[in-house]
């Protein structure tokens, strides 16, 4: 938890601040949550300024959880947009073609055009299309090519590459103007960025925004010291404008790691429905971790090792990823009594509340895989309602 602003956390001025956020590579909208659930406790009116976001799914999870519509329709598509299945690549122009007509697809971007004001396609957002008075910018850009676990191209300036759209920001924010930066920018993203494969790319990326005006900290957080009961390490950037720091008397927060023991079981539904396949296989103990993780190993399950961990639910877990072995994380009851995290329990893992999982799954558009895919690619929500805790207006 953070060493600021404690003592005041409680005092509630008589007026609220009017606070507006930018997300770009949204996802489904931690940031907002995150913002939302702290809004009464630090007397902040929130506002959307915008976000931008092309992964189909991602869209439809963002307008379900954030704007939930009065009534489902079937709509063509009343825009261009440019859009993507995969997270990847733009969709065909076959698959345009096909799903341009009257379809739910359809009402979905249109609403996330019109109420969330969603920018789609980074490449071509330009400065004036954005709002000049944004309190709050985040952008957790793309990690596939940076990941341990990804191609390893890295973001350099040029590159090309998905990671690479980081310089994107860096052109929207020149093309803002200096009078018109948002106060604070935050960035969050694996924990490889600041490794010696990436540090040279980050810094040059630092470089830029201290000549835009901003000062920046970086910070190495996992969700475990914050209240979660995933052990999830990311890297973050908060930045701020000089003056903006200098003005509102913001400090960079120090942040504390705790001795947190919550367990996987407190986030876990009453589901007792159990995979008997596992049962064939020898459940061997694994060393227990400093991250209070107890896991298991199912001997000769699959010849890949992440595979074959089994994790106890009296402790804590690990991360959620989008896709690979994590993403069907394995949980262990006793008795070999074994099953994998249903896309509810995700949600939950991740700090979402179950009226945000009901939502997206009562589109009918996003399958389990996706909804996980989803959740894998978020930010905690409890350690992003520390960090916005402290910043002030």
């Amino acid at each position: 938890m953070s060493k600021n602003n404690k003592a005041n956390r409680n005092k509630v001025d008589n007026s609220r601040k009017r606070i507006k956020i930018f997300e770009a590579f949204a996802g489904i909208g931690s940031q907002y949550k995150a913002l939302k659930n702290i809004s009464e406790e630090m007397n902040w009116e929130l506002e959307s300024a915008g976000i931008i976001e092309w992964f189909i799914p991602a869209i439809i999870g963002y307008q379900a959880i954030h704007h939930w519509p009065k009534k489902i329709d079937k709509e063509f598509f009343k825009y261009k947009y440019t859009i993507s299945f995969d997270s990847k690549k733009p969709v065909s122009d076959n698959w345009y073609k096909r799903n341009q007509q009257a379809s739910e697809i359809g009402f979905w971007l249109n609403q996330s055009k019109e109420i969330s004001k969603n920018h789609f396609d980074i490449r071509y957002v330009k400065g004036k299309d954005l709002d000049k008075d944004i309190d709050i910018f985040t952008y957790s850009f793309p990690c596939q090519d940076i990941s341990n676990q990804g191609s390893q191209k890295g973001f350099e300036k040029g590159s090309q590459t998905r990671s690479g759209l980081l310089w994107e920001i860096g052109r929207i924010l020149k093309e803002l103007g200096k009078n018109n930066l948002p106060k604070y920018l935050l960035l969050e993203n694996v924990k490889a960025m600041f490794d010696s494969n990436h540090i040279d790319t980050y810094e040059e990326w630092e470089k830029e925004l201290e000549k835009l005006g901003y000062v920046s900290k970086r910070y190495m957080l996992n969700s475990k010291d914050f209240g979660s009961c995933q052990n999830r390490e990311r890297a973050f950037v908060i930045s701020v404008l000089k003056s903006h720091k200098k003005e509102s008397g913001f400090i960079f927060p120090e942040f504390s790691k705790t001795n947190n023991k919550k367990p996987i079981k407190d986030i876990l539904i009453d589901y007792q429905e159990f995979n008997d396949k596992y049962n064939q296989y020898e459940l061997i103990k694994r060393k227990v971790n400093s991250n209070n993780i107890h896991k298991y190993e199912l001997k000769d399950y699959t010849s890949f090792n992440s595979e074959n961990f089994v994790y106890d639910i009296n402790y804590s877990g690990p991360t959620l990823t989008a896709s690979g072995a994590l993403s069907r994380i394995k949980l262990f009851y006793g008795d070999k009594k074994i099953r994998e995290m249903l896309p509810e329990e995700c949600f939950r893992y991740m700090g979402f509340d179950k009226e945000d999982y009901v939502k997206v799954d009562n589109t009918n558009l996003v399958p389990d895989i996706k909804k996980i895919f989803l959740c894998g690619n978020s930010i905690s929500v409890e350690v992003l309602e520390e960090i916005f805790r402290n910043f002030k207006f």
